[in-house]
């Protein structure tokens, strides 16, 4: 998630499937428990946790936990591969589930993103 200077919100979203260790599965190992001391991250090459394919949706939606801020600009790639072990280890930290369930599209548009 992203805020600009002017308070505008942009999501990239990476949905996330068992499967194969990936990249994201290194990260996901040094998440910090909800309000938990910060840690340090070592560097990554951030390409390496989008999908290969980079296909992306783009639509104007809204965060999915609270307060559900209206107006958030969401880009959507394709399915990345986490562990299983990763997927526990997740649900294991936010017992509560951490995002409401998806909503219905209410009108809203989805645009591919073209490659460039």
């Amino acid at each position: 998630m992203h805020r600009s200077a002017e308070g505008k919100l942009l999501v990239v979203g990476v949905p996330l499937v068992v499967g194969a260790h990936s990249a994201v599965d290194d990260v996901l190992a040094h998440l910090a428990p909800e309000c938990g001391a910060p840690v340090d991250v070592e560097p990554i090459d951030l390409g390496r946790l989008l999908p290969a394919g980079h296909h992306t949706l783009h639509y104007t939606g809204s965060l999915t936990t609270a307060p559900f801020t209206e107006g958030v600009e969401w880009y959507l790639t394709g399915e990345q591969h986490v562990t299983a072990a990763s997927v526990a280890r997740f649900r294991g930290m936010f017992s509560a589930g951490n995002a409401r369930q998806a909503q219905p599209l209410n009108g809203r548009a989805l645009v591919e993103v073209p490659r460039i």
